[in-house]
């Protein structure tokens, strides 16, 4: 239309005429929103999607048959913790012992490593270096770790969860850390028997397999915040529980009850436990053996707390040997001296140190050792060392090998014995008649070198704290470093006498008898020692003349 003036009824339009309008410039036109998921719901992302994958579901039946406690080690742990703890703090270990091929796992000893704790939370301060002990143990025996144990405090029983999320989180972690599928998690609790009292109570599960499939998938909300409610572990993304999207689970879905059952094992558990109040020293050790001296020496070891404590002291390979010396209960040799001698220079450290604690128990540990070096059973009694007659336990030595109760190791063609007299020169001292105590007395000889050998280093030390002090002395000033200097060198002085009058009195003692022997080699080997003397210590050789 060129002219928008002209009227419709002049352009012969009538009902039924089609038209049509012609602009110029775009037009646009506002439709209905459109979502790409269609009318029927929400868009999908990916997380949706793994999240719909993600179903948790209660698992019916655990991966073993069951459980079973040796009823010595279960009971020392309750026992510390119902009566030492009063199930105020939370306490853990690992169980360690066998799964067959049924699947039924036997736990004989737990092992408890060092751990800080409080009323909700059990921090494992975990030693590398003390579990590669424990590891070798149980090698030893023929057992692995099978499980984790922990107790639930007082104040927990009010609340209505079978573990909390932070227990639950701390179980499934070690689970998936063992990769064994017959893992077995226990709790010991307080619970409230019929007539009102407690009773302490036993329970194990196992977690279930999705629940390990959540912490590998990082699915779990590790940093639990105070406000957060225990019976419910909290996830980075919604999962599918009942048909229905949450963010957080409730724990008894994760958990998988195990039967439980109790035997006696092969250990016995009266040890002092490791990591516990108190530290265990080497009397606890010595109280043991004399406790169970009735019995045989192998029995007397057939603790897993015992064997842990002496395996500090042997070198890491020797440990599962030892072990299986128990595992069998077949004799133990002495392996100090009878073995490779690779022991015998932590022996004597660990002698050392416990002589600085405790001098009098320590000589009376090594009499005894000295005395069944050479086969005698013969013991003194600490609180009678300072009254014991010498020439007495000379006696009691000599009637004993008289009466054919002295084993001679020196001339033994067994295969445990083939290192013993070199081990046993390499360590101790003593002069007794009969051959046998006098072949053991040249060990005597041996700790004169040492003496010597360490003489000499103390004699280096003296000499250079004395140039030091003179130097100090020509400042002509008074000071904490002129005073240090006077310590240092009148404590070396003490050492070098001491040890020049040990020396002096084995050889008085042991030398001037034995080198008139009967037995040529016993001859031979004190003349050698001699010029081993006088030659390393020209000094102290004069003396022992004068």
């Amino acid at each position: 239309m060129s002219d928008p003036n002209t009227l419709i009824s002049s352009l012969n339009i009538a009902h039924g005429s089609i038209v049509f309008l012609a602009y110029e410039g775009e037009r646009t036109i506002t439709g209905p929103t459109i979502h790409p998921a269609g009318s029927f719901g929400r868009k999908m992302t990916k997380d949706d999607l793994i999240a719909r994958q993600m179903r948790i579901t209660r698992q019916e039946n655990p991966h073993c048959e069951c459980v079973s406690f040796d009823q010595d080690c279960a009971n020392a742990f309750q026992l510390y913790v119902n009566e030492k703890l009063a199930f105020a703090v939370k306490r853990g270990g690992f169980m360690y012992g066998t799964v067959s091929e049924e699947g039924k796992v036997e736990v004989n000893f737990i092992y408890e490593p060092p751990q800080q704790t409080t009323e909700e939370i059990l921090m494992l301060l975990r030693d590398p270096q003390e579990e590669n002990l424990v590891d070798a143990i149980a090698a030893g025996l023929g057992m692995r770790k099978v499980g984790f144990i922990f107790t639930q405090t007082i104040t927990q029983d009010k609340k209505d969860y079978t573990l909390s999320n932070r227990e639950v989180l701390q179980a499934v972690e070690l689970h998936a850390e063992s990769e064994l599928k017959e893992w077995v998690t226990a709790v010991v609790k307080l619970e409230v028997n019929e007539d009102g009292g407690a009773d302490v109570h036993f329970e194990a599960f196992q977690m279930s397999d999705t629940c390990i499939k959540l912490l590998k998938e990082k699915w779990f909300e590790t940093e639990i915040g105070e406000g957060m409610d225990p019976k419910l572990s909290k996830m980075k993304k919604d999962v599918v529980v009942g048909g229905k999207d949450i963010g957080e689970v409730d724990n008894d879905f994760f958990l998988v009850v195990v039967k439980i059952f109790d035997h006696m094992g092969p250990l016995s558990s009266s040890f002092p436990i490791e990591n516990r109040i108190g530290q265990v020293t080497v009397r606890a050790l010595k109280n043991h053996l004399d406790r169970t001296k009735n019995l045989p020496f192998v029995k007397r070891i057939s603790d897993f707390h015992l064997l842990l404590f002496v395996a500090r002291f042997l070198d890491l390979n020797d440990v599962p040997a030892l072990a299986e010396c128990v595992q069998k209960q077949t004799t133990v040799p002495e392996e100090g001296i009878k073995g490779s001698g690779k022991q015998i220079p932590q022996m004597v450290k660990l002698w050392v140190e416990h002589y600085e604690k405790d001098p009098k128990l320590a000589i009376v540990e090594l009499l005894t050792m000295l005395f069944e070096a050479c086969g005698a059973k013969f013991y003194i009694k600490e609180e009678l060392l300072d009254e014991t007659d010498v020439d007495d336990v000379v006696v009691a030595l000599v009637n004993l090998a008289r009466k054919g109760e002295v084993e001679d190791y020196q001339s033994s063609k067994r295969k445990d014995f083939k290192n013993f007299k070199e081990n046993l020169v390499s360590f101790g001292t003593i002069c007794t008649p009969p051959r046998v105590y006098r072949q053991t007395s040249l060990m005597g000889l041996q700790l004169v070198t040492s003496f010597i050998t360490v003489a000499k280093t103390l004699g280096a030390q003296r000499e250079t704290t004395q140039r030091q002090l003179n130097a100090e002395k020509k400042k002509r000033t008074e000071g904490p470093r002129l005073e240090s200097l006077n310590k240092r060198l009148s404590a070396t002085h003490e050492k070098i006498v001491v040890l020049e009058d040990m020396m002096r009195k084995i050889f008085t003692g042991l030398f001037v008898h034995r080198y008139r022997d009967i037995d040529p080699n016993i001859r031979m080997s004190c003349i050698e020692s001699l010029g081993v003397w006088i030659l390393s210590y020209p000094s102290f050789s004069c003396k022992i003349y004068t």
